[in-house]
């Protein structure tokens, strides 16, 4: 069977002299694995650039149910980034949203509106030319959406301690250790109610923004089991003023 998709390159590994087996996110049949011959040839069958990680592709490939790994016939750019490959910034952004996006996934279907999120939020990525200080916090919170545990907003202006088990606000603490405490409950408030695209619109200082983030990846882990340890957001306290 021929499909033909788009998709995103999650992860890379180098097979025999030549080949590389890719683990792409595609718009038809959500996480799939493909098998590229002959990319690191004198005359590549498919351009180096296109197997790396976080490139936006189509592809023709050749899908046999006697295997897992789909053959790839063919493979062009679905987006050629301008910025994203050559800005430390950019690129530590993007591998930090592929990694938390890989260990969220639980299944391997098709999700279309997961799709559609992380195609052109590494597309805003590479186009932006305004501040991405939020852009991780903002990126954590729609994915969450989009996977199951949407945050709702604090119900009105106060002090609010945040759940992190629960996933809500509360006037009071907890009985447990997982919650965040009313400032950086409010920072949250406050971040929830931007988008990628008004992400450069207010300012957080840096280590509320750090603290956010690991809560954040806590929240993660409280409430999928698969998610595992996340190592790319510690470069993003280094890069990201």
């Amino acid at each position: 069977m021929l499909i033909k998709t788009r998709g995103i390159v999650f992860r890379q590994v180098k097979y025999g002299e030549s080949s590389f087996v890719l683990d792409i996110f595609t718009e038809e049949q959500g996480l799939k694995s493909f098998m590229v011959h002959g990319v690191r040839k004198s005359k590549p069958s498919v351009a180096p650039a296109l197997v790396q990680v976080m490139s936006l592709v189509e592809v023709v490939a050749y899908d046999k149910r006697t295997t897992t790994l789909a053959k790839v016939k063919e493979m062009k750019s679905a987006w050629p980034f301008r910025q994203l490959p050559f800005s430390v910034a950019k690129s530590a952004i993007g591998q930090f949203v592929l990694e938390v996006t890989r260990s969220a996934l639980r299944e391997s279907e098709a999700h279309q509106e997961l799709f559609d999120f992380i195609f052109s939020a590494l597309i805003h990525l590479d186009e932006s030319d305004k501040g991405l200080a939020l852009f991780p916090l903002i990126y954590l919170l729609e994915l969450g959406r989009l996977i199951g545990f949407q945050i709702q907003p604090a119900p009105e202006s106060g002090a609010w301690y945040f759940d992190l088990q629960e996933g809500i606000f509360l006037r009071e603490a907890p009985y447990h250790r997982y919650y965040l405490e009313p400032e950086l409950s409010a920072t949250l408030d406050q971040v929830m109610q931007l988008n990628l695209e008004s992400s450069h619109e207010i300012r957080i200082p840096k280590a509320s923004r750090m603290e956010l983030l690991e809560h954040l990846l806590l929240f993660y882990r409280l409430h999928l089991e698969q998610f595992g340890p996340i190592h790319s957001h510690h470069i993003l306290s280094v890069i990201l003023k």
